[in-house]
């Protein structure tokens, strides 16, 4: 059997015991849908950091140029003060002009724990107001933790319309640890009790490296298993694989079960579409 197909089985396995969270990164917000055939995108974690470096020095950054878009948000904030660095990434990420997609509302009807973001946008909050399998509370300030219950939506990083800081800003990582303690503990908690799934992520997202890190830094190689959802059409390199290893990351690759992995919205329906047999078959009273 193609592995990607067994590690979703697994998946599958934990949801239906209700035994797993996702964590839910920018990519994943790309499935976006249009409103009114606006031809509107949000940007990845990367694509942010160029906006940023457009706004700092008048022009885009020269060829392959590295761009880390903390370090480049850190200085901007700096240049044109906290209000205008976070106005403008309310600005490079329209919301309201967009809607949640199919996609979206399939994530949001799995029986997920508890569902993790790093996502400024709320597409994961309108759709999981058309669920109707089950309902999420949804936490955006950590103090409200303690009135919550699972399964939950945690904004780990602010919300739009208004709920600050936006952490973007090297420090506001650095300090996060201390000043978001709280959802830091609950993420830790997760994973204890758990299985993982990382959506939305790529390998050099800092979003992503900075949780892993943390991660690693209180489980060390005791670290349970993470499976991170990935589309790539040409594999990985071997030193890749060797790295996620070390992180007790499992890629599962949602190309393999397409023809054309282009179409990653394809790949994900048949990602969803799988994980809602097995659940359906491991439960009688629970169908897709």
């Amino acid at each position: 059997m193609n592995d990607s197909y067994q590690q979703i089985d697994e998946i599958g396995l934990r949801l239906a015991e209700k035994r797993a969270s996702v964590m839910v990164g920018a990519g994943f917000s790309r499935n976006l849908r249009q409103i009114a055939s606006q031809n509107i995108q949000f940007p990845t974690w990367n694509e942010l950091g160029i906006i940023f470096y457009k706004r700092l020095h008048g022009k885009p950054p020269e060829g392959n140029q590295f761009l880390d878009p903390m370090q480049i948000a850190e200085e901007l904030e700096a240049a044109i003060g906290r209000p205008g660095l976070e106005l403008l990434i309310r600005e490079s990420i329209p919301d309201l002009q967009c809607a949640p997609s199919k996609l979206h509302e399939r994530m949001m009807d799995l029986p997920w724990n508890d569902v993790f973001t790093t996502n400024y946008d709320t597409l994961l909050e309108r759709a999981a107001e058309k669920t109707i399998s089950r309902r999420y509370d949804i936490v955006v300030n950590q103090e409200d933790l303690i009135f919550s219950t699972s399964p939950r939506i945690i904004k780990l990083h602010g919300s739009f319309p208004s709920q600050r800081p936006l952490v973007a800003t090297q420090e506001d990582y650095r300090r996060y640890p201390v000043d978001f303690a709280l959802f830091v503990n609950t993420v830790q908690q997760s994973l204890v009790e758990n299985l993982l799934v990382l959506v939305g992520f790529s390998g050099q997202d800092p979003n992503f490296l900075k949780w892993i890190g943390w991660i690693r830094d209180n489980y060390g190689k005791n670290a349970p298993l993470i499976y991170m959802i990935v589309c790539e059409k040409d594999g990985f390199s071997q030193a890749k694989l060797r790295f996620w290893s070390k992180q007790n990351i499992v890629p599962v690759n949602l190309a393999l079960l397409v023809d054309d992995p282009v179409f990653l919205e394809d790949a994900f329906k048949k990602f969803f579409h799988r994980l809602e047999i097995y659940i359906s078959k491991r439960n009688p009273f629970s169908w897709p």
